[in-house]
């Protein structure tokens, strides 16, 4: 997206990056909890405590047959002790655990071992060992990042006037695991969820980044 419209210019630039820079990615998947779910979210399945688990290496847990269930996988991270999806809590209580956004913004860009990686796999067939997708949907587990990492970089140039202060609005208080839409209209973000303006001061810079 891109405008030359108005007194401010801006386009949005992808950041580039190759595979092969290990500080994007954890070196193990750290306090690892995965979990299973009905239609209804009732527990059905799963571990029953995290564990450290290496990335690319099998694991074996105990999951329920069943055509149409919920998985939950959350790693939780290097050092975070809380909050854990447990083993008593259904998925609507899962869905009210969150982050704090203190937590977040103290995860260094270089160690990602300290990142939550989150996964909620909605349809899954479990048959004879395996999952397997319905109704044609991707069942691969491919982890994501709780947060993104956002890079503002501005260039401000305009005779008689000055750059006071740049707004960031819409930033999380807290990190919701598992995104609970509205129950109305099933958007998400819901309108209940906390966010915050960060107000920057621009003297001497010419970049802002946070997650």
């Amino acid at each position: 997206t891109s405008t030359e419209k108005g007194a401010f210019s801006y386009e949005l630039q992808p950041h580039a990056i190759t595979k092969g820079d290990v500080s994007v990615k954890p070196d193990q998947l750290y306090n690892l909890e995965i979990q299973q779910y009905d239609q209804s979210g009732k527990r059905i399945g799963g571990m029953p405590s995290a564990v450290t688990q290496q990335t690319g290496s099998a694991i074996n847990l105990s999951l329920a047959e069943n055509h149409d269930c919920q998985l939950v996988i959350v790693a939780w991270g290097d050092g975070n002790a809380s909050p854990r999806l447990g083993t008593s809590n259904k998925l609507e209580d899962i869905q009210k655990l969150s982050i704090d956004a203190s937590v977040i913004n103290n995860i260094p860009t270089d160690n990602m071992n300290k990142m939550p990686y989150i996964l909620h796999l909605e349809h899954v067939k479990v048959s004879s060992g395996k999952l397997q997708s319905v109704d044609g949907k991707d069942a691969r587990l491919l982890l994501k990042r709780l947060a993104a990492r956002l890079t503002l970089n501005w260039s401000y140039s305009y005779g008689g006037y000055t750059l006071n202060q740049i707004l960031l609005e819409s930033i999380p208080t807290n990190y919701n695991v598992i995104p609970k839409p509205d129950g109305s209209d099933k958007t998400y973000p819901s309108l209940l969820d906390q966010f915050t303006t960060i107000q920057v001061d621009p003297s001497g810079k010419s970049s802002y980044s946070c997650w």
